[in-house]
């Protein structure tokens, strides 16, 4: 899941694979968080395709991103 909540958006961006390795997602959704606070209406298949592919990638470089005490954090 993907929160972001500024001056400008407040939204939520799921996604699901049964597998937990999101090579293979069979699920999006997309919540208004402001106009839907309950989140019931998944506007995902509304949202224009580059929207689309700035949440998924947005969420895809959080789910590579990690480090250790040896490594520096590689997140964005």
């Amino acid at each position: 899941m993907l929160r972001v909540s500024n001056a400008t958006h407040d939204v939520a961006y799921v996604q699901w694979d049964p597998r937990f390795l999101f090579d293979n997602v069979s699920f999006h959704a997309l919540f208004d968080v402001r106009a839907d606070p309950w989140q019931r209406e998944n506007v995902w298949g509304r949202a224009p395709a580059a929207t689309q592919d700035a949440y998924a990638a947005e969420l895809a470089a959080l789910f590579l991103c990690g480090g250790t005490r040896a490594t520096p954090s590689n997140c964005p």
